[in-house]
């Protein structure tokens, strides 16, 4: 009979110090009326004890995780508010088990809720609390659901998916349409820059042949590399003065990221007027550092035995 009791206190025993400690029936449990925001401000407090229950209104639910614990499946919802930090895992494998044959689309549902708002922050979640773990693993309060009202159909979700597409293109045609618009107008305002720019390129060059905005490129290009022809006249832009005025060169690029010059080029100029105005806006006396700045001018190509280029004009650009 001793040995009789001391295996009924040893079975007694193990099972005290490996079991769970606390079972509750979740249907048996008063639920208390919270909302979210009150649970989430005080969650540790309101369910430091086992057995601890709420219905708790306007809960969103914005992550749901399947995981493997102790070889078991887990279903794990990740509950908040929205307006605070503060973010709980619930376990609702037990939920999904009682419900699944009643409602056998129930997993399919959860899953669509953390993908639309416009369903999301409108629960009433029955949660409550019990004690799990044992003296060797030691105990941990977890935070059981026994409800979630108001889950959307999946017909429900598939309307709010075709609403999102629907406003997604509608956005993504609107947004397509403001581009076309902006270029359009970008091309127009560009289009009536460079008309100014050879309006004032053409009176610079009367009497030569003029070479203008559609051909700045190669005017560049012609320039830098002593090609431009006597009895013409070229608009060139990207023009540095060099060497007090004696020379110039051509930047490309934006001069910040990107930037790269020609070799520099002896220049002449139509007469001092000019000569003066394309040094005073070619170099920029900032509180005694001196700073070179792209210019677009008029180049008539030279003549005699040297063809030094001559500088006829200064355009004056407007942003």
């Amino acid at each position: 009979m001793k040995n009789l009791h001391i295996c009924f206190f040893s079975a007694f025993f193990a099972f005290i110090l490996f079991s769970c400690v606390s079972t509750y029936n979740p249907d048996a449990l008063a639920y208390k009326d919270i909302s979210a925001a009150e649970m989430f401000s005080d969650f540790d407090n309101l369910f430091s004890q086992p057995g601890s229950a709420y219905r708790v209104t306007d809960v969103w639910i914005s992550q749901v995780i399947e995981k493997s614990e102790d070889g078991l499946k887990k279903t794990m919802l990740l509950l908040n508010d929205r307006k605070s930090d503060n973010n709980y895992y619930c376990d609702a494998t037990d939920f999904l088990e009682r419900t699944k044959e009643t409602e056998t689309d129930l997993t399919e549902r959860l899953n669509n809720i953390p993908k639309y708002d416009k369903y999301n922050g409108h629960y009433t979640v029955e949660l409550y609390s019990i004690l799990t773990g044992n003296l060797l693993s030691d105990f941990e309060t977890e935070i059981m659901v026994r409800s979630i009202e108001q889950i959307p159909t999946m017909e429900q979700f598939e309307t709010a998916k075709a609403e999102e597409e629907r406003l997604r293109a509608e956005e993504e045609a609107e947004a397509a349409r403001l581009e076309t618009e902006k270029k359009a107008e970008e091309a127009r305002l560009e289009a009536e820059r460079n008309a100014a720019l050879d309006a004032q390129g053409k009176k610079i060059a009367e009497g030569y042949i003029y070479h203008g905005i559609d051909e700045v490129e190669n005017n560049r290009k012609f320039f830098s590399h002593g090609a431009l022809e006597s009895g013409h006249a070229y608009l060139v832009s990207g023009f540095i003065v060099k060497y007090g005025g004696s020379m110039a060169c051509i930047e490309y690029g934006d001069g910040l990221f990107f930037s790269s010059r020609s070799s520099s080029v002896y220049v002449e100029y139509a007469d001092q007027n000019v000569k003066q105005a394309v040094i005073e806006n070619g170099i920029i006396d900032f509180f005694g550092q001196k700073f070179e700045k792209k210019l677009t001018v008029v180049i008539a190509g030279g003549t005699g035995y040297s063809k030094t280029p001559v500088v006829l004009g200064l355009i004056e650009e407007t942003e």
